[in-house]
């Protein structure tokens, strides 16, 4: 079966569950036609993508910047319109059975436009599709973000949410399933070691470094974009050793964002989420971490909120349960969707042609 599977750029959240999939659906036989937006482009090439351009958010003081995020999406719009026409040409030509799509907006209304079965593979959507819980201060934020995912990601045949937390859902297209992990992840024999392991979505966050130097603990430091030692702080920018320090790390300090919480969750670390202001699905990840005991939430860096860490994180490493994770829920959910949908398609021809 053709599949195009297209791939949102903000983040490398997206590419990094995109690989285990692809890897999954070529063994099924299926032939892939894969797009993949900005910054998930670099990550996918070796799986043949092709470059399309994505919506950007851009950061400011680790809070999300409405006015400057609206100005640089302007300023692209040409290269949307280019990967607008490209989609479309893609899909007119190689006429995929099914679109797979990962928050990408461009493809999800193209499809849609053309009959083609949709099925969204996002945790995103659980915004939109589950009944969340959160205090009232978030409400205005909440339904701004509402409105938005309804925006990006309006249309699907079938919804598959990655998620760590289990609302009540509201619509009927979706189902809730366990985090996707990477095969490196899956592989990884964890420990616990002295350094704390701490990555940031950007740079901005400028309370961060500050605070964690006044602390006599050793901090291996990620998404800076540079490589240096400054006393306690050591600074990667490291793929391979990423990982091995994730496995081998005493704690994860992080923002809001959903891959590293599931990765760390998954081998048994204590995370302080430290969630990008107005980054309303940040935020309800580090909530519901909170609520799990599984994490501190925070939206506040500094010495207070690290210290306060650093005391509790025996005690919330006690609160993860042992089991072994694996993608085969998803899997059997992804074989599922793309089968019911084959079928609906060939019983609503057979009636055409009847008809």
């Amino acid at each position: 079966m053709k599949i195009m599977y297209c791939i949102a750029g903000e983040g490398r959240g997206h590419a990094y569950r995109t690989i285990p999939i692809i890897e999954h659906l070529k063994k099924k036989g299926h032939e892939i036609i894969l797009f993949a937006g900005d910054t998930s482009y670099p990550l996918l090439q070796q799986f043949g993508a092709r470059k399309i351009s994505s919506l950007r958010i851009v950061y400011v003081n680790n809070k999300v910047s409405n006015l400057l995020s609206t100005i640089v999406n302007f300023i692209r719009v040409p290269w949307h319109i280019m990967s607008i026409a490209r989609l479309a040409k893609a899909m007119l030509a190689e006429k995929p059975t099914v679109l797979i799509n990962d928050f990408e907006t461009f493809s999800n209304y193209l499809a849609k436009l053309l009959r083609i079965p949709i099925i969204t593979v996002d945790n995103e959507s659980i915004i939109s599709s589950a009944k969340i819980e959160f205090p009232k201060k978030f409400w205005l934020n909440a339904t701004k973000v509402w409105l938005v995912v309804k925006l990006l990601s309006p249309f699907a045949d079938k919804r598959i949410i990655p998620t760590f937390f289990y609302p009540k859902l509201k619509d009927k297209h979706a189902i809730l399933v366990p985090p996707i992990l990477r095969n490196e992840i899956l592989s990884l024999k964890p420990s616990v070691k002295n350094h704390i392991l701490v990555y940031q979505t950007s740079k901005s966050n400028k309370s961060l470094i500050p605070a964690l130097r006044k602390f006599n603990e050793e901090f291996v430091v990620y998404g800076f974009g540079k490589k240096s030692k400054e006393n306690n702080i050591l600074y990667r920018d490291d793929k391979q050793k990423f990982i091995t320090d994730l496995a081998s790390c005493n704690a994860v300090i992080t923002n809001g964002g959903f891959m590293l919480i599931t990765e760390a969750i998954a081998l048994k670390k204590p995370v302080l989420s430290l969630p990008i202001i107005g980054q309303f699905e940040q935020v309800l990840n580090g909530l519901y971490l909170e609520k799990l005991k599984l994490g501190i939430c925070s939206f506040e860096t500094n010495e207070k909120t690290i210290k306060e860490f650093l005391q509790t994180k025996e005690n919330i490493r006690k609160n993860h349960k042992i089991r072994k994770h694996s993608n085969k829920e998803f899997y059997a959910a992804l074989d599922k969707g793309i089968g019911e949908l084959i079928e609906d398609d060939i019983t609503y021809l057979t009636k055409c042609v009847v008809f």
